[in-house]
């Protein structure tokens, strides 16, 4: 699976190791799914992910899934990403 998120942002297993990736949320109700599951799968490949949101307050997903947002996204500069993964809503 971990191949495919990858390939999906054109980006090649083991290339992700110098960046982090950025997964951007909304800031109420984003898909829980969407989140954890390629969160937990970039985690276990130690890939840093970095969450950013307009707000740094927990947010919650639909299905009630929490997420800390470290980042504003008015704060992030794309070029100190990997890949950046936008969560649906």
């Amino acid at each position: 699976m971990l191949a495919t998120i990858l390939l999906s942002i054109g980006i090649e297993k083991g290339k992700l190791s110098e960046k982090s990736v950025l997964m951007i949320i909304g800031s109420s109700d984003f898909r829980d799914e969407e989140l954890t599951i390629p969160q937990s799968i970039f985690e276990a490949e130690e890939i840093k992910v970095i969450i950013a949101s307009t707000t740094l307050s927990e947010v919650t997903g639909m299905y009630g899934a929490k997420a800390k947002p470290t980042i504003l996204l008015k704060s992030v500069n794309v070029n100190d990403y990997g890949a950046i993964v936008f969560v649906g809503a």
